[in-house]
C-alpha cells in the first residue's frame, strides 16, 4: 500500500480502494442464487489477493501475477452480474 501511495498519490490510493470495496461488495451480495454460486470462488481469490497485498506490493504493481488476478476478479464480478441480467432468478416479474 505505501508503494501505492508514494506512485500513485492519494488519489491512486483512493480509487484502488475503492475499487477493492466495491469488488467486496459487489461479491458479497449477489443479486440471485445462481450468481452466489459463481460469486464464491471470485471472493476467494479477491481475499486472498487482499491479505497478501498487505505485505508485498505485487497486487499494485502492473507486471506481477496477482495484478492479472486482481484485474481477472474485476472482469469475473461483472460477468456474474450480466449472467444474472440474462437469467434472472425465479419469482421476479
Amino acid at each position: 500500500m505505501q508503494n501505492l501511495l508514494v506512485d500513485q498519490g492519494v488519489l491512486g490510493l483512493f480509487l484502488y480502494l475503492t475499487l477493492c470495496l466495491a469488488l467486496l461488495v459487489l461479491l458479497t451480495r449477489p443479486p440471485s442464487v445462481h450468481a452466489a454460486e459463481h460469486a464464491l470462488p471470485a471472493r476467494g481469490v479477491l481475499t486472498f489477493l487482499l491479505v497478501h497485498g498487505l505485505t508485498v506490493e505485487y497486487m499494485v504493481a502492473p507486471v506481477t501475477a496477482s495484478f492479472t488476478w486482481f484485474l481477472l476478479v474485476a472482469v469475473w464480478a461483472g460477468s456474474i452480474h450480466r449472467l444474472t441480467d440474462a437469467h434472472p432468478s425465479p419469482g421476479k416479474d
